[in-house]
This record gives C-alpha cells, structure tokens and sequence, in this order.
C-alpha cells in the first residue's frame, strides 16, 4: 500500500503530484469564482478536459446531459470518412428512357441522384449546358417526355422529425433530399420601406422557386435591429410565408430560405437551361422518391462529387447541417440499403460502439445537431476526440475542424480572441437559442494536446460565458 513506501518513494510522488495539485488548485479557484456570478447559477454548464494520454484535467460536470447543437457534427463527419471513406466520391448521373428516334426522345431524362449535398452549389447553370451539350452530343432535339428528378436513393421525407416548425423553412433547416440543388437553399432580396413599420418588397428570388408562392409579411424594423425575419413553410409546401421585421441600414436586405422541393427545382432549372439552348420538351419537370430500375436507359452524363475528405472540411468549416444530415443517410444506404434517418443513425451509433464511446445520458436524432431534442454529455464528446484521435482518418478530421487563427473561423476568434491562444485551437461550435458548445484541441505551452468538450444550454448572457470561457482557457495553456 501507499503508505508503506519509504521516505525516497514518498518524495517522488510528492513531486509528481504537486504540479497538478497546483494547477487544480487554480481551476477550483476559477470555478468557484464563475459559480458564483449572477449569470452563472442559472445556466447549465458542462466541462470535460483530458490530456493526450487520457489523464482527466477537468471534469466540471462532465456527465450532465444538454443540448450539444453543431458539435455534433464532429460525430457525424468522423463516422462519414471512417463508414464511407476520404476519397468517396457522390455520383449523380442524367440518364433517358424510351427510345431515341431521328433526334426525338420517346421517354424522360433523368437526373438520377446519389445524395450529392454539393449537386448545383456553384455555377448551376453552366453545369446544366454542359448537360444540354452532352444531349445534342447523342443528337437529342425533342424529348417528348417529363425532366424527372429523381430523389429515390434517400427517403422522401427530407427533415428530422424532431426539427423545430421555426426552423425548416430557412436555409439552415433545408433536409436532405436524394437529389439535392443549390444546398437546397434560395435567397430572397427585399426592397425596405422608408421608415419604421413600412411593408417590404420581395424584388428577386435566387434562384427561382416557380411553382412555389412566397408571402410576405416582413415589415420594415429600427436601424440596428438585425434580421428577424423567418421563413414558415414545410417540405413540399407550394406556399411559403414570411414574417417578421428588416433593419433600416440600407434600401435592400437578404435572407435565405429552403427550397420546399428541391429534386422538382432542380430538374425545373434544367428544364428551363434546355429549352433556352434549343432543345423542345414536351412534358413537365417533376421529382420522384420511387425507386425504379432503367433497364433500357441510356446514360447521358455523369457527375461525381469532389472527394468525402474536401466535403467534410466544408461542412465543419461552414457548419453545413445539410452536408451532415447526406451523410448521414448515406451511411444508412451503404450499410443497410436504406438511405433513411433510422438507417443512418443505427450506422452512426454502429461508429460509436466500435469506438467504445460511452454514450449513457446521450441521444442522437439527426446528424447535424438542430435538433433541440438530442443530448450528449461533454465527457462522451471528449471520449470521441480522444478515440477518434488514433484512427486513420484523424488528420482529415482534424484540419476539417475551424481554427482560432486570424483569417479562419470569426466565431472561434470572437470567442478566443486573446493573442495567448492564437493559433492554440481547433473547434467545432455550435450555438443556438438554447446556449453554446465549443469541441475539440488546445495546444499547451508545454507541447500537450488537450481535447476538450464545453456545453452550455440557458445562458441569458452569453457574452459574459465567453469572457469567463477565454480566462479558463488561458489556464489550461500551462499544462
């Protein structure tokens, strides 16, 4: 026993332990000090930091189970390049039905989807008159059929059950589809009135919904007063309302929606790029979700995605949900041949398991963190990063996650903004109505990497939580 050791054996492990005593000394010094602050006491706050060699340096806590928001996403882009691989490619393809006769398409053109996130987020257009080229290249000049969008490889439904009804119609609440466009999001330009209280105009809608109505019911709101306005209208809905306020700090202002459809919008977009290069189409554009074997198609064209590993770099990088919500489908289709949510989150709950991430406390219901419904704890978060640190795929994952460096992520910088930790941490973030989260490394003055998890939910003020985060972050730079 411990007590049995001689005089030289104590003194060893006296000096061993004495850096940590002191350094936890501090810590409990800075925690007792924040529990003590108005904010504080009504806030609930979870943090868990462990060094590289699973020694635990702080546990505040750890295993309180809150709302994560976006940094579940490390969980999902982790899963995504170890279940699909960093050089997974999506695959879309335009295909025809029927029978080509003297330059006429008996049939339909397909746009066959493969859960691409990225189908049509640049130049949408010049990639369909590439398409209109690959048809004149087989001399197709009539298609006497529909353009189809076919969305058959994910389920229909394209959001999460469990997402708010404010959400869904804005573009950080577009699902994922099976042939998604545009990252299924629009823009709406609105001319403000002249003073306070005055209706708005919609001047421009990017791109083109069609078929889909907007109202509006945004009015024109005190300089200063930032973007209240909020776009109300589920998938598939061919009517969507606006409401709310505009500031008055110039004549135009935009905000983004979700595109109710966005299979029928993309085959809509190419119907329309078709016809302005001289091709006739007799029928409408339309979506599909009903899987269907073309035997006797003809592939026209074919399209793969940039590689799984510059996907994931954007998705965190951006915090894209709906990046995250395809591959979380698409890990459901390649392991259980269901491009569901149910599929999806038994593969990424089958990552999780291999990893022996404890999970008790935890509930994951989508893969992007907007639901206000999932729970983790900041122990299990950091049990990830530290398992996940030794996988194969780490640095990808890791140089996918924002920097605190000037020039990378504003949000990371506003919040660790002293020069002490410039350049010290890689994070995902995550904030909502419900608080804020920061996930994942620090390097310390002494050359250790801590993985660290901080969750807060009900933080009335956030400003004073990120002053109080910087200053606990600049003691954990000693260790």
């Amino acid at each position: 026993m411990w007590w049995k050791k001689g005089p030289m054996q104590y003194f060893c492990l006296f000096i061993w332990v004495l850096p940590m005593l002191c350094f936890s000394e501090e810590l409990e010094d800075f925690l007792s000090a924040l529990e003590a602050k108005d904010y504080f006491k009504h806030a609930s706050v979870s943090v868990y930091v462990q060094d590289q060699n699973g020694h635990v340096i702080l546990d505040y806590q750890g295993e309180k189970s809150l709302i994560p928001n976006s940094i579940l996403k490390v969980f999902t882009t982790g899963a995504a390049l170890d279940l699909l691989g960093e050089e997974f490619h999506f695959h879309t393809k335009l295909l025809t039905t029927g029978t080509v006769k003297e330059g006429v398409l008996e049939g339909d053109l397909v746009i066959l989807g493969d859960g691409d996130p990225t189908l049509g987020q640049a130049d949408y257009q010049k990639l369909f008159k590439e398409w209109a080229q690959a048809l004149e290249a087989y001399h197709i000049h009539t298609i006497r059929g529909s353009v189809i969008g076919d969305g058959s490889c994910f389920e229909q439904a394209l959001s999460s059950p469990t997402w708010l009804w404010e959400d869904l119609g804005n573009y950080y609440g577009a699902g994922a589809c099976g042939l998604n466009f545009h990252e299924n999001a629009y823009s709406l330009l609105f001319k403000l009135g002249k003073q306070v209280g005055d209706a708005t105009q919609i001047a421009e809608i990017q791109p083109d919904l069609f078929h889909v109505k907007v109202h509006n019911k945004v009015v024109s709101g005190p300089p200063g007063s930032g973007d209240k306005a909020w776009i109300f209208g589920g998938e598939f809905a061919t009517e969507q309302y606006v409401r709310g306020s505009l500031p008055l700090d110039a004549p135009t202002f935009t905000i983004r929606g979700s595109i109710p459809d966005p299979a029928q919008c993309c085959a809509q977009h190419l119907r329309e790029v078709l016809i302005g290069e001289g091709i006739t189409i007799k029928g409408n554009a339309i979506s599909s979700f009903q899987p269907v074997t073309y035997p006797k198609s003809m592939i026209i064209a074919e399209l793969y995605s940039s590689s799984l590993d510059k996907i994931v770099f954007a998705a965190n990088q951006r915090s894209m949900n709906l990046y995250c919500e395809c591959f979380l489908k698409k890990m459901g289709k390649k392991l259980f041949q269901e491009g569901t949510y149910q599929a999806g989150l038994r593969a990424l709950h089958q990552h999780l398991d291999r990893l022996k991430i404890p999970l008790k406390g935890c509930r994951i219901l989508d893969g992007s963190g907007l639901s206000n419904k999932n729970l983790l704890t900041a122990k299990s978060v950091v049990s990830y990063l530290s398992k996940v640190s030794q996988e194969p795929y780490f640095p990808t994952l890791y140089q996918s996650l924002p920097s605190n460096s000037y020039g990378a992520d504003k949000f990371l910088q506003r919040v660790f903004s002293s020069p002490q930790l410039k350049e010290r941490i890689r994070a995902k973030t995550g904030f909502s109505s419900q608080g804020e989260s920061f996930a994942g490394f620090l390097s310390t003055d002494k050359g250790n990497t801590l993985s660290f998890c901080v969750i807060a939910n009900h933080c009335a003020e956030v400003s004073m939580l990120r002053k109080d985060l910087e200053k606990l972050f600049q003691l954990l730079l000693v260790h």
